[in-house]
């Protein structure tokens, strides 16, 4: 249930605008039949993300994207959330009231201590907003905690398949596998291997490419190279000779100070 910030009836304007935005919100009102263009699939996970998403924005490190901004696809512009878009307006507002009162100062009157009614009522309106943007992330983060994704769960199989290739797959612009692993951001931001399955579960993407994947594909590099010289002296003696799949060098283990 969308949390009210005001008692009712204190604040028609809020109350009316808090109203609005929950009946027409496709996730606070979503009933789990057949989606259209304004419900919410909640059978699918990647739907679920892509509307908390748009909601929330990205809450990561910095570093990575801007936060509380996302990008529509892999390789879209930069949007603002309806979180974040909701929290600037209500600054903005409250900035143009203290300006409002010191240009009050400045004519040598008393600044006033309530917002003109024209500006409370904006006010009010971008508070309804963000209080019903709030309860969607809510809703959005119960649902993807209890929601089993069928569609996107990697087979044991696939991890490391190819062995620490280095081979990333984004989501909304963000790394969300890499060989075969999964990736999710740590509490500060740090995307990691997270994926009980893998040797490399725990370890920072970052210090995977660089001290796993970099030293394996030299080290494949150089036995290939290896191997293709040794086919080719063998075939000039023998131009019928058969050889066996190239050799592939062991996968490096995971440097101390990392584990």
């Amino acid at each position: 249930m969308a949390a009210r910030r005001y008692k009712i009836g204190l604040h028609r304007v809020y109350d009316r605008g808090f109203d609005a935005y929950k009946s027409s919100s496709p996730v606070l009102n979503s009933k789990g039949g057949i989606p259209n263009v304004h419900s919410l699939n909640l059978s699918d996970a990647n739907s679920l993300r892509s509307h908390l998403l748009e909601r929330q924005g990205f809450q990561g490190d910095p570093k990575i994207m801007k936060i509380g901004w996302f990008r529509k696809g892999e390789t879209g512009d930069l949007q603002i959330s309806d979180l974040k878009a909701a929290a600037e307006d209500i600054e903005v507002i409250k900035a143009q009231f203290k300006n409002h009162q010191q240009t009050t100062i400045n004519q040598g009157r008393r600044p006033p201590k309530t917002m003109p009614a024209d500006m409370q009522e904006k006010l009010l309106k971008a508070e309804a907003r963000l209080d019903i943007t709030k309860s969607e992330i809510e809703t959005l983060e119960r649902l993807l905690k209890n929601f089993t994704d069928a569609d996107t769960k990697i087979d044991d199989s696939l991890v490391l398949k190819r062995g620490p290739a280095g081979s990333g797959k984004l989501r909304h612009g963000i790394l969300a596998h890499v060989d075969g692993q999964h990736v999710e951001a740590d509490s500060k931001g740090v995307l990691r291997i997270a994926d009980a399955r893998s040797r490399y579960n725990g370890m920072a993407t970052a210090d995977y490419y660089d001290e796993i994947v970099r030293p394996w594909l030299r080290a494949n590099s150089k036995l290939l190279k290896e191997h293709a010289k040794k086919c080719r002296k063998i075939r000039k003696s023998d131009p019928d000779a058969e050889f066996k799949n190239a050799p592939r060098a062991p996968w490096p283990e995971v440097p101390k100070e990392a584990a």
